[in-house]
């Protein structure tokens, strides 16, 4: 097996949904918080893993691999990842537990680039959102 720079176990950092309810009874989100960290190994899904779970209306464009689950991920969580100057950030679509041993968990991302608060722009750079 020959790996290049960069197809290693990589540290994500996990960020979790703050979700509250209002006094009507509406579900109402404060953000993201930080839920410690997670070592995967980030590759692009396969063409057909990409069909499956766009006709489960789930869309994704890469997996991440992580060994020993101490810290797990839910669907709907968010991974970062440094990349230089700016910073990767995965949707959690679904995630498989193969074996059922929990030795190590897939989880199917979709990269984002429009989730808010995590856009940091880099001295200079205009921000796309605006």
């Amino acid at each position: 097996m020959f790996l290049v720079p960069g197809q290693g176990f990589q540290t994500f950092t996990r960020l979790t949904r703050e979700t509250t309810t209002t006094p009507a009874g509406r579900p109402w989100g404060n953000g993201l918080t930080e839920h410690g960290q997670i070592m995967g190994m980030l590759t692009k899904a396969t063409p057909k893993e990409v069909d499956q779970w766009k006709q489960d209306g789930h869309p994704v464009t890469h997996k991440i691999v992580q060994w020993l689950t101490d810290n797990r991920a839910n669907p709907q969580d968010v991974l970062t990842l440094p990349d230089g100057d700016t910073t990767r950030t995965f949707l959690i679509q679904g995630l498989r537990n193969p074996g059922e041993l929990n030795h190590c968990i897939v989880y199917y991302c979709e990269e984002r680039r429009d989730l808010n608060g995590l856009y940091h722009p880099v001295d200079g750079e205009v921000d796309p959102r605006n």
